[in-house]
């Protein structure tokens, strides 16, 4: 510890003097009169873990700050993600280029596939309104439409969202999910239905690209 000259010398000589070596100890001053003190500069501690506050109250506050900021990134990302799915899926049913046909779902399918990896422990921020919404969204590209149904790729990310929604039976019955996949929640049944599914979806494209092509050539 130390004493602060009082002298008009000491006062300018101490300004230009660089901060206190000691890292443990700082001094604030916001008037010029606070140098001409008696009084002894007293350090700051800074070990934050001494403090008042207890490490599990600033490990509680911490972790509320995080979920505050995870839930506004969560919300805009879910609203832009549903837009995607549900322009996607309009736009693919729009075209009548078959070499077109699910381009836009699976670029939104591959959006939804990174949307889980990234946020997958942060699902349950999603509010229930929110949450049925974004379900529907999904749902809506499982539709078939002009005998065509969902790829595997489509298929899977859409199937991988509705189960990180942990959707109620309430909400899974309200966006239709049984309707389109009944075993929907079971994983080995799934994956032998989409499977099939997707095998018949490149069959049925194949056969009508050979008959577009075949009729171009006449």
């Amino acid at each position: 510890m130390r004493c602060v000259d009082p002298s008009p010398d000491s006062e300018k000589a101490y300004n230009l003097k660089a901060p206190p070596a000691n890292p443990n100890t700082a001094t604030i001053s916001t008037d010029d009169r606070d140098l001409s003190s008696d009084e002894d500069v007293k350090p700051i501690q800074r070990n934050y873990f001494q403090n008042s506050i207890a490490l599990p109250e600033l490990t509680e506050l911490f972790s509320k700050a995080v979920v505050v900021i995870n839930f506004s990134n969560l919300t805009g990302v879910v609203d832009l993600l549903r837009e995607l799915l549900e322009d996607g899926n309009r736009c693919d049913r729009s075209t009548k280029d078959v070499s077109k046909w699910r381009a836009e779902r699976s670029n939104a399918s591959t959006a939804v596939t990174k949307f889980i990896g990234k946020y997958f422990l942060d699902m349950k921020l999603i509010r229930p309104p929110k949450r049925l919404k974004f379900a529907q969204a999904c749902v809506l590209c499982l539709h078939p439409y002009c005998g065509n149904r969902p790829t595997f790729d489509v298929a899977d990310a859409m199937w991988r969202m509705l189960r990180a929604l942990e959707l109620d039976l309430a909400m899974a019955k309200e966006c239709g999910v049984d309707a389109v996949f009944q075993y929907w929640h079971d994983k080995n049944i799934y994956f032998k239905r989409v499977r099939k599914i997707a095998l018949e979806v490149e069959k049925r494209l194949m056969d009508m690209r050979c008959v577009l092509v075949g009729e171009g050539g006449n």
